[in-house]
C-alpha cells in the first residue's frame, strides 16, 4: 500500500484503504478498482490524497492506532453532539462521550508500537469531525508517553475530543471563510473556547479539567494566545497537550483552500517554536509517537533514486526504512532493495514526492 496525490490517480489503479465519512458511510469501498467516475467522485468530495496497491509496494502495511469502527463512531458521534449544540444549545449524550474515550485509551493502551503512519482520509464536509477525533487520539498518545492514568487520560481524551465545540456558535460564513479573516471576525472565532468552555462546564458528566483543556486549547507559552494570554505554566496542561496535537493535525489536514503539509514539516515546525508558541517539552514527547515519514510515502533520496517507506522506528524517528524503486535516471530496478537510514547515515531522504512516475 502506498499514498499518492489524488491528481496522480488513473483508472485501473486499486484503493488501498475505503473513502468514509463522518457517519461510517463507505463513499468508495477498499479493492475497488478506481475508474474516471470514482476518480472525478473523489476530486468533488475534497479527496486529495489516496492510498492504492500496486506491485511496487506490496507487501507494505499501514496500520491505523484505532479501528475503523472507532474513528468512525467517534466521528460520527461528534457530528451529533456539535449538531444538538447548534439545535438545542446544550450538550447531550456525555455518557456516550465517556465511553468513546474510553474505548480510544483502551485501543491505545493495548497498541504496543504506538507511532502514527497513516494520514486520515476526510472530505472537505467532515473535516471539523476528523479533525477533533484525530486531535482526540494524538492527545491520548501524548498523555500515554507522559504516564497519565486512566482517568486523567479520559478527561485529557474528552478536552480533546470536544475542544472546538464552541465552534458552533460561530457564524458558518465566517468559519468556513478562506481569505484572511477581519479583525472583527477573528475577534468573534476567539470567542469559541469561551463557548466551549461554558457548554462543558454546565454539563454534570464533564469533569472539570476536561472543560478547562477546552478553554484553553489556543493558550500559547509566551502568553500571545487567547483567551486569556496565559504564559508558560499557567496554562493547564492538558491545554498545552492539545493545543499541539490541534496545530499538527490542522497543518497536516488538506483543505479547500491548501494542500496539507508533511508531518516531517510540522513536525520542524513545532519544535522550532518549542518554548514560544508551545511548551518545548511536551512537544519533545508528542513528537516522539509521530512518524516524520509515514510508511507509503513516496520520497527522492540524495542518492537521487527515489523509493517508498517502507517502516518506520521509533527510536530513529527520521531515519525509516526505505523500498528503494528507480534510479537516479528514473529507471525501475528490476529487482527492489531495502535501506534502513538509521544505519545508513551518508544517505538523507531530501524531498516527499506525489508519486514516484
Amino acid at each position: 500500500m502506498r499514498r499518492i496525490g489524488i491528481k496522480q490517480a488513473k483508472p485501473g489503479m486499486k484503493l488501498a484503504r475505503s473513502v468514509i465519512n463522518a457517519t461510517g458511510s463507505v463513499l468508495i469501498q477498499r479493492g475497488v478498482t478506481l475508474t474516471s467516475r470514482y476518480i472525478d467522485r473523489l476530486r468533488a468530495k475534497g479527496i486529495y490524497q489516496i492510498y492504492i496497491e500496486d506491485d511496487i509496494s506490496e507487501g507494505i502495511e499501514i496500520e491505523d492506532l484505532v479501528s475503523d469502527e472507532t474513528r468512525y463512531c467517534t466521528q460520527a458521534l461528534v457530528k451529533n453532539v456539535m449538531n444538538d449544540i447548534l439545535l438545542q444549545n446544550r450538550l447531550s449524550q456525555a455518557s456516550e462521550i465517556t465511553k468513546t474515550v474510553n474505548n480510544i485509551v483502551d485501543e491505545l493502551i493495548g497498541n504496543d508500537d504506538i507511532l502514527v503512519n497513516i494520514k486520515d482520509i476526510r472530505t472537505i464536509d467532515d473535516y471539523t469531525f476528523g479533525h477533533c477525533t484525530n486531535v482526540c487520539i494524538l492527545s491520548i498518545i501524548t498523555g500515554i508517553e507522559l504516564g497519565y492514568n486512566e482517568l486523567r487520560l479520559r478527561d485529557l481524551g474528552v478536552g480533546a475530543l470536544l475542544h472546538d465545540i464552541g465552534k458552533m456558535k460561530i457564524p458558518k460564513h465566517i468559519l468556513q471563510k478562506p481569505g484572511k479573516l477581519t479583525n472583527e471576525e477573528y475577534e468573534q472565532v476567539k470567542q469559541h473556547t469561551i463557548y466551549g468552555f461554558e457548554a462543558l462546564k454546565e454539563c454534570d458528566d464533564i469533569r472539570a479539567p476536561a472543560a478547562n483543556a477546552a478553554l484553553g486549547h489556543h493558550e500559547r507559552f509566551n502568553g500571545s494566545g487567547y483567551p486569556r494570554g496565559l504564559i508558560g505554566e499557567n496554562t493547564h496542561e492538558y491545554a498545552k497537550v492539545i493545543a499541539i496535537a490541534d496545530v499538527y493535525d490542522a497543518m497536516t489536514s488538506d483543505r479547500v483552500y491548501r494542500m496539507g503539509m508533511e508531518p516531517f514539516e510540522v513536525g520542524r515546525y513545532l519544535t522550532d517554536m518549542g518554548d514560544i508558541l508551545f511548551d518545548g517539552e511536551l512537544v519533545g514527547t508528542f513528537i516522539k509517537n509521530i512518524a516524520l515519514y509515514p510508511v507509503g510515502s513516496s520520497v527522492l533520496l540524495s542518492t537521487g533514486e527515489k523509493g517508498l517507506v517502507s517502516k518506520n522506528h521509533g527510536d530513529h524517528p527520521s531515519r525509516p526504512t526505505i523500498r528503494i524503486i528507480y534510479d537516479p535516471y528514473g529507471d525501475k530496478y528490476d529487482t527492489y532493495r531495502e535501506i534502513n537510514l538509521a544505519e545508513c547515515p551518508e544517505i538523507t531522504i531530501t524531498q516527499i514526492c506525489e508519486d514516484l512516475y
